[in-house]
């Protein structure tokens, strides 16, 4: 198993050097497949400053990175994304 980390960045001047704020979450994969939900609510601010707020209609980009600490050299495999949503929340 392996860690993925979401990132979702909005816009943001002086957030960083693209002007962006940087939003995650993470989770673990498995080799059984699966659903995996990350609310929006659960992304938390990994820039040097935040103003506190995901501004989702400022969106621009979506990444999802592969955390390699704990891969051994020579390490591979496949992680298949096979389709992708973006909710509402439920009121």
């Amino acid at each position: 198993m392996y860690r993925v980390t979401v990132q979702l960045r909005d816009a943001r001047r002086g957030a960083s050097v693209e002007d962006t704020e940087w939003w995650a979450s993470s989770f673990k994969t498995s080799p059984e497949w699966r659903d995996v939900v990350v609310p929006f609510e659960t992304l938390r601010s990994i820039s040097e400053t935040t103003d506190g707020h995901l501004d989702l209609g400022e969106t621009r980009g979506l990444f999802f990175v592969l955390d390699a600490g704990n891969m051994r050299p020579g390490t591979a495999g496949v992680i298949e994304v096979r389709g992708l949503e973006f909710c509402a929340a439920k009121r």
